[in-house]
Order: C-alpha cells, then structure tokens, then sequence
C-alpha cells in the first residue's frame, strides 16, 4: 500500500556508537531497497486491478457484448495489452456471475496439437464445465475423459434458459493455418471453424446465449474467401476487430501512477512528452 501511495520506510542499522553507516554503503541500501522492485517487469499480462489501466470501458463494453451472444474479436501487435483485456472481462464476469466463461488457451500444447475433431470436443469440454462452474479453462477440461463429462454441446441445450456462456479463444494464432508449430491447422483450421459455426447456429435455433470472443495478433486467416477451394468457414462468422492502442489521457494517468510507485515526480510536460513519444 505504501509503494502505491509513494511512500517507502527504509530501515537502516546503525551500529556500534550510532554512526551512519557509509557514504557506500548508504547508496548501496538505497538502491537495493529502493529500486529493488520494478513495477515495469511485467512478463504476462497483469492481473492485479492497480495494475490495469486506460482500458476500464472497453472490458465493460466487451463483458455487456458477450452477455448478449454477441460474435467478437480483438486481434492486436503482441504487447499491446489483449490478454490483459481478456483477463479484466473474465474478472468482472466472474464478479457479476455472468457470462459463464469457458476459457480456450491455443497455445496450450495439449490443445494445439489436437486435431479438429479433437479440438472441437475438448472445447464441449470446457464448455460444459463452466456451465457447471462458471468458469474452466482448456487446460483443465483436456484431462477429463469422455466418460467423466459427455463431450457434446447437445447436452448444454437441455438444460433450457440459462444464464449466458462465452467461449474465448486467447492466442487463436497458434491454431491457424500460419501456426508456428503444428502444420496440421493449414487443414483442420476450416474444419474446426466450420464444425463450430454450426453448433453456433443451433444454440440460436435453441435459445441458447452462446457467445464467442477471438483473439490473436493476425486476422489473416479471417479474412481470406477460400481455402484450397473451399469456403473459410470463419469469414463473415467471426468479425475482423481490433484492440485500439491507449488514448494519450490513459497512457498519462498509468504514467503519473507508476510514478508514484517508484517515488518520481513529472510535470505535465513531461507526461505530455513521453505520452507522445510512446
């Protein structure tokens, strides 16, 4: 809480008759203590409340959007903040108790090197799990056999009205035809999307608030009309949205509060300047 405050408490020892210690040996606590932690050593998306900034608005938009069906993308350049997006929607659902959310992570191993079929059932997977618990990740529904959770969307639809459910497919690039790692998605890819449409389609036909949000660095494969003569089942279903970078105001208000963090003070100039050039 001090640290957020700008406020630091540094213990020094003074021994023997109460001296200070060293002229070095004071730079030395100081930067130890002071500089220790670096709030910018981020290597994953954030997760803690005081650590989201400039984006508040967007993850309600998005959380209201997916509670009533909707279809949606964030493709973004690495970095720019999507899956901390993702993580501050998933929060704030879990908070107002809907959507349930079933989490996919393609770049999840066990996931990607599935093939449609697969995929596709380990997806139901999840799906059913968060219907049951409000929440699940890929992760988690891959370990369950077929005979511990029936692997089919048909029996979601028996459940009649129930509360919204949202499949999100975070780092989507891994299972497109231009995944890094496993080729067999140049294939299963239009497979996949073409099996998913359908059950898609059918949870309209049954009332059933499905919901899905997509997100990736490239849209690519979203995009094209064909692959290898057949139609991409993805284009037109899943629409080509993208994750604005941070309005200036935003980018000024994270800056004056890491400030704070690290015990530094910049005028407005200052924050107008590093705003601009960031």
């Amino acid at each position: 809480m001090g640290r957020e405050q700008g406020l630091k408490v540094i213990p020094i020892f003074r021994s023997g008759a109460g001296a200070l210690p060293s002229a070095e040996a004071l730079r030395r606590i100081l930067a130890q203590d002071l500089f220790a932690q670096d709030p910018f050593s981020l290597t994953g998306p954030v997760l803690a409340d005081a650590d989201f900034f400039g984006r508040r608005n967007n993850a309600i938009e998005t959380l209201r959007q997916l509670q009533s069906g909707r279809i949606l993308s964030l493709f973004g350049l690495r970095k720019i903040g999507k899956t901390s997006l993702i993580n501050r929607i998933v929060t704030l659902a879990r908070d107002a108790g809907t959507p349930r959310v079933a989490m996919i992570d393609c770049s999840v191993d066990a996931f990607n090197g599935l093939d449609a079929s697969a995929a596709l059932k380990a997806v139901a997977k999840a799906c059913k799990l968060a219907a049951n618990h409000g929440y699940a990740h890929i992760s988690e529904a891959i370990k369950r056999t077929d005979a511990d959770l029936v692997p089919v969307f048909d029996d979601l639809w028996k459940k009649g009205p129930v509360a919204p459910l949202a499949i999100v497919f975070d780092e989507v690039d891994y299972i497109t035809p231009s995944s890094p790692n496993r080729p067999h998605w140049k294939t299963d890819f239009n497979v996949f999307w073409r099996e998913l449409r359908v059950v898609c389609q059918e949870a309209q036909r049954m009332g059933f608030p499905l919901a899905i949000l997509v997100s990736g660095v490239s849209s690519q494969a979203f995009r094209v009309e064909s692959f290898d003569g057949i139609e991409n089942a993805v284009l037109h279903f899943v629409p080509e949205g993208y994750l604005a970078p941070f309005a200036r105001d935003a980018s000024k208000s994270m800056l004056k509060d890491l400030c704070r963090r690290c015990g530094l003070i910049l005028g407005d100039a200052e924050l107008e300047s590093v705003s601009s050039t960031c």
